[in-house]
């Protein structure tokens, strides 16, 4: 009886890309370092480090979490305690969204900022 050894069919193709950025990332068992450049497939690199790695071949890497479509939030002002100048932000299910007390032109711009 002959030996046969088995081989495995990707289609997805081999990318090089480049790590950009600081800081180092584990891919496929490997630590690539800041300029590294590197071979992987598209599906390997995980979207939440997809701003950090740019393809030398020109194919871009997953969107980080993309927006759901119709969903939106609303947010409010809410005084803090007792306090007459610091509020909180806090989310339609009424969750507080700062740790700190916010003065109130802080407080509109993590509302604009969370909003966008």
């Amino acid at each position: 009886m002959e030996r046969v050894k088995k081989v495995e069919v990707s289609e997805e193709p081999m990318l090089r890309w480049t790590k950009i950025g600081g800081g180092s990332l584990w891919i496929n068992g490997h630590i690539i370092k800041p300029g590294q450049t590197f071979n992987a497939k598209q599906s390997d690199i995980s979207s939440a480090f997809a701003d950090q790695i740019v393809s030398a071949d020109g194919i871009p890497a997953k969107p980080a979490n993309p927006p759901v479509p119709g969903k939106t939030a609303s947010y409010s002002l809410v005084l803090k305690g007792n306090s007459t100048t610091l509020y909180n932000v806090v989310n339609e299910a009424g969750k507080v969204l700062n740790e700190k007390g916010l003065p109130k032109e802080k407080a509109e711009a993590l509302i604009r900022d969370l909003e966008a």
